[in-house]
Protein backbone atom coordinates (compact mmCIF):
# COMPACT_ATOMS: atom_id res chain seq x y z
CA UNK A 1 0.00 0.00 0.00
CA UNK A 2 2.66 2.26 1.28
CA UNK A 3 4.69 1.77 -2.14
CA UNK A 4 1.81 2.06 -4.32
CA UNK A 5 1.07 5.82 -2.92
CA UNK A 6 4.35 6.94 -3.87
CA UNK A 7 3.84 5.20 -7.16
CA UNK A 8 1.31 6.99 -8.06
CA UNK A 9 2.27 10.25 -6.27
CA UNK A 10 5.62 9.51 -9.00
CA UNK A 11 2.81 9.81 -12.02
CA UNK A 12 1.24 12.71 -10.65
CA UNK A 13 4.28 14.66 -10.53
CA UNK A 14 5.46 13.98 -13.96
CA UNK A 15 2.31 14.51 -15.75
CA UNK A 16 2.47 17.72 -13.93
CA UNK A 17 5.91 18.46 -14.95
CA UNK A 18 5.06 17.26 -18.57
CA UNK A 19 1.84 19.51 -18.81
CA UNK A 20 3.39 22.60 -16.90
CA UNK A 21 6.98 22.60 -16.69
CA UNK A 22 7.54 23.36 -20.29
CA UNK A 23 5.62 26.87 -19.89
CA UNK A 24 8.93 28.94 -19.19
CA UNK A 25 9.82 27.51 -16.01
CA UNK A 26 12.92 26.31 -17.65
CA UNK A 27 12.83 28.81 -20.82
CA UNK A 28 16.46 30.40 -21.23
CA UNK A 29 17.69 33.35 -22.39
CA UNK A 30 20.31 33.79 -24.89
CA UNK A 31 22.32 36.37 -26.77
CA UNK A 32 21.20 39.04 -24.74
CA UNK A 33 22.20 42.54 -25.55
CA UNK A 34 21.88 46.12 -24.39
CA UNK A 35 23.37 48.86 -26.70
CA UNK A 36 22.66 52.93 -26.30
CA UNK A 37 22.30 54.03 -29.75
CA UNK A 38 24.16 58.01 -28.29
CA UNK A 39 26.80 56.27 -26.24
CA UNK A 40 27.75 59.81 -25.17
CA UNK A 41 28.66 60.79 -21.63
CA UNK A 42 25.45 62.93 -20.34
CA UNK A 43 23.48 62.30 -23.00
CA UNK A 44 19.67 60.96 -23.23
CA UNK A 45 19.93 57.89 -25.32
CA UNK A 46 17.58 55.47 -27.09
CA UNK A 47 18.43 51.85 -25.70
CA UNK A 48 18.24 48.63 -28.14
CA UNK A 49 17.31 45.69 -26.06
CA UNK A 50 17.65 42.18 -27.75
CA UNK A 51 17.14 38.56 -26.43
CA UNK A 52 15.79 35.83 -27.90
CA UNK A 53 14.20 32.67 -25.26
CA UNK A 54 14.22 28.94 -25.95
CA UNK A 55 9.87 29.29 -25.20
CA UNK A 56 7.88 31.81 -26.66
CA UNK A 57 7.71 35.18 -25.28
CA UNK A 58 3.97 35.40 -23.67
CA UNK A 59 1.62 38.29 -24.57
CA UNK A 60 1.82 39.06 -21.00
CA UNK A 61 5.37 39.35 -20.56
CA UNK A 62 7.81 41.94 -18.87
CA UNK A 63 11.54 42.49 -19.38
CA UNK A 64 13.21 44.08 -16.49
CA UNK A 65 16.43 45.92 -16.65
CA UNK A 66 18.31 47.16 -13.77
CA UNK A 67 20.64 50.00 -14.57
CA UNK A 68 23.33 51.14 -12.08
CA UNK A 69 23.12 54.56 -10.39
CA UNK A 70 24.34 56.86 -12.48
CA UNK A 71 21.54 56.77 -15.27
CA UNK A 72 18.85 58.77 -15.05
CA UNK A 73 15.33 56.77 -16.15
CA UNK A 74 12.95 59.28 -14.82
CA UNK A 75 11.62 60.37 -18.41
CA UNK A 76 12.29 56.87 -19.94
CA UNK A 77 9.45 56.11 -22.40
CA UNK A 78 8.83 53.86 -25.33
CA UNK A 79 10.45 54.22 -28.55
CA UNK A 80 9.23 50.75 -30.36
CA UNK A 81 9.55 47.58 -31.56
CA UNK A 82 10.03 45.83 -35.08
CA UNK A 83 9.43 43.23 -34.38
CA UNK A 84 6.68 42.65 -31.79
CA UNK A 85 3.16 43.51 -31.89
CA UNK A 86 0.53 43.99 -29.03
CA UNK A 87 1.86 47.63 -27.50
CA UNK A 88 3.72 48.26 -24.20
CA UNK A 89 3.70 49.62 -21.10
CA UNK A 90 6.94 51.83 -19.62
CA UNK A 91 7.49 51.69 -15.70
CA UNK A 92 10.23 53.27 -13.83
CA UNK A 93 10.81 51.85 -10.36
CA UNK A 94 13.92 53.35 -8.86
CA UNK A 95 16.85 52.08 -11.23
CA UNK A 96 14.50 49.17 -12.93
CA UNK A 97 13.07 49.78 -16.03
CA UNK A 98 10.13 47.53 -16.59
CA UNK A 99 8.96 47.52 -20.46
CA UNK A 100 5.51 44.75 -19.62
CA UNK A 101 4.05 43.87 -22.77
CA UNK A 102 0.20 44.29 -22.91
CA UNK A 103 -1.34 41.07 -23.38
CA UNK A 104 -2.89 41.97 -27.10
CA UNK A 105 0.04 40.90 -29.07
CA UNK A 106 0.59 37.37 -30.58
CA UNK A 107 3.34 35.23 -28.71
CA UNK A 108 6.63 35.28 -30.29
CA UNK A 109 8.09 31.77 -31.33
CA UNK A 110 10.98 30.24 -29.32
CA UNK A 111 14.45 31.35 -30.97
CA UNK A 112 12.82 34.58 -32.87
CA UNK A 113 15.15 37.40 -31.94
CA UNK A 114 12.67 40.25 -29.95
CA UNK A 115 14.12 44.31 -30.13
CA UNK A 116 12.59 46.53 -27.62
CA UNK A 117 13.97 50.48 -28.07
CA UNK A 118 12.96 52.29 -25.25
CA UNK A 119 14.14 56.35 -25.30
CA UNK A 120 15.16 59.18 -23.40
CA UNK A 121 17.69 57.56 -20.98
CA UNK A 122 20.23 59.75 -19.49
CA UNK A 123 23.72 58.35 -20.00
CA UNK A 124 25.91 59.20 -16.85
CA UNK A 125 28.15 62.22 -17.17
CA UNK A 126 31.63 59.73 -16.34
CA UNK A 127 32.61 57.71 -19.76
CA UNK A 128 33.34 53.71 -18.82
CA UNK A 129 31.86 50.23 -19.54
CA UNK A 130 29.02 49.75 -17.54
CA UNK A 131 26.32 46.68 -17.00
CA UNK A 132 23.22 46.03 -16.31
CA UNK A 133 20.74 43.38 -15.40
CA UNK A 134 18.06 41.65 -17.67
CA UNK A 135 15.13 39.27 -16.19
CA UNK A 136 11.98 37.87 -18.38
CA UNK A 137 9.11 37.31 -16.12
CA UNK A 138 5.47 36.32 -16.51
CA UNK A 139 3.51 37.65 -13.90
CA UNK A 140 6.11 36.87 -10.77
CA UNK A 141 7.91 34.32 -12.57
CA UNK A 142 11.27 34.58 -13.55
CA UNK A 143 11.97 32.75 -17.25
CA UNK A 144 15.59 31.50 -17.06
CA UNK A 145 18.14 33.45 -15.14
CA UNK A 146 19.15 36.56 -14.68
CA UNK A 147 21.58 38.11 -17.38
CA UNK A 148 24.01 40.50 -17.23
CA UNK A 149 25.06 42.46 -20.14
CA UNK A 150 27.65 44.92 -20.58
CA UNK A 151 28.04 48.34 -22.87
CA UNK A 152 30.58 51.36 -23.16
CA UNK A 153 29.40 55.13 -22.46
CA UNK A 154 32.10 57.25 -24.17
CA UNK A 155 33.37 60.02 -23.25
CA UNK A 156 31.63 63.25 -24.49
CA UNK A 157 32.48 64.31 -28.36
CA UNK A 158 33.71 68.10 -28.42
CA UNK A 159 32.17 70.20 -30.84
CA UNK A 160 33.95 71.37 -33.35
CA UNK A 161 34.96 74.79 -33.88
CA UNK A 162 33.56 76.47 -36.88
CA UNK A 163 36.01 77.86 -39.59
CA UNK A 164 36.56 81.50 -40.01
Amino acid sequence: MKYRMKFMQSIVLTVFLLVFGTNGAWASVSQASVKPLSPDAGKASVYEITFSLSDPFPSAGTVVLEFPADFDLSQAILAGSPNVNGGFKVFVDGQKLIVRRSGLGQAVPAGKGIVIRVANIQNPKTAGQYSLSVRIMVGKKMLGERNSVSFSIQPKRKQAKPIR
